[in-house]
């Protein structure tokens, strides 16, 4: 189950929008116990960190009508205590009222740590560059 909280302040052309998400998991997901390994564990040892909460904004700026370039960043905390990541984006949206497209490249930075990061891996803190085209028609 997760909350998904978001707001956008206008004024005039700048867009300010605050962003929380906070998520809940089944505690039979959790840790486990004797033959049963938890979900939750087991992705954060493949990788795919299972978030608790995810909190930031977004910053944007209608320089024409067709141009919109923002600045995204948001900081996520992992359950099981594995970590927190910080998520950048920079994108620049055209819009008209037939389309909406945004590109953008950004870097996501995990710093992970805990009982289940083996102590010897080198990616402790780990940049993941991000790239993405999205078409809304």
């Amino acid at each position: 189950m997760f909350v998904d909280l978001q707001l956008e302040l206008h004024i005039d052309r700048l867009t300010l929008a605050p962003h929380l998400m906070l998520f809940r998991y089944d505690k039979s997901l959790d840790e486990g116990g004797e033959d049963r390994v938890g979900s939750v564990g087991v992705l954060a040892r493949v990788g795919s960190y299972a978030p608790n909460a995810l909190y930031g904004g977004e910053l944007r700026y209608r320089a024409l009508a067709a141009l919109e370039p923002f600045v995204e960043v948001a900081r996520i905390r992992y359950a099981v205590g594995i970590g927190q990541g910080t998520e950048a984006v920079l994108e620049r949206a055209s819009t008209s009222r037939a389309r909406d497209v945004r590109h953008g490249v950004g870097v996501l930075v995990n710093e992970v740590s805990g009982p289940l990061i083996d102590p010897d891996d080198e990616t402790h803190t780990l940049p993941i560059l991000r790239g993405d085209i999205e078409l809304a028609f």
